[in-house]
């Protein structure tokens, strides 16, 4: 179990798991996704005990594993580029949009630690 959810979480499906060493730990992930958890890890021992994969079994593994993917994954707030007009009748100063476009995101500073680099103020790019 600790190999599996290590791949999930290479994988960018990050559940809150810790590591189990022993039978009493606690499993320490969302409630939502032990179904898939466990319909997931039977299809993965299978084969060490000779089981049967069942067409169930697999319906449970894949819907779990879809819902481990929409608890562990989380989409950062998006962008729009300046070249992009916003739309008629936005153009309002109570929003902080005074013109037709989006405003130019370039001159904002992101940290590398946000996971997005962009290009600093009175930089040559």
């Amino acid at each position: 179990m600790n190999n599996y959810m290590a791949e999930l979480d290479a994988q960018g499906i990050q559940l809150g798991y810790t590591v189990v060493t022993d039978l009493g730990d606690e499993v320490t992930i969302p409630t939502g996704a032990l179904r898939g958890l466990i319909a997931n890890m039977a299809i993965e021992v299978a084969p060490d005990y000779n089981g049967v994969i069942s067409g169930g079994l697999q319906k449970a593994a894949r819907d779990g594993f879809n819902t481990m993917r929409m608890l562990g994954q989380s989409m950062g707030k998006s962008r729009f580029p300046c070249t992009l007009p916003i739309g008629s009748g936005n153009e309002d100063n109570d929003f902080g949009m005074n013109g037709h476009f989006y405003p130019d995101q370039e001159a904002a500073i992101l940290a590398e630690t946000t996971g997005a680099i962009a290009l600093e103020v009175n930089t040559n790019g």
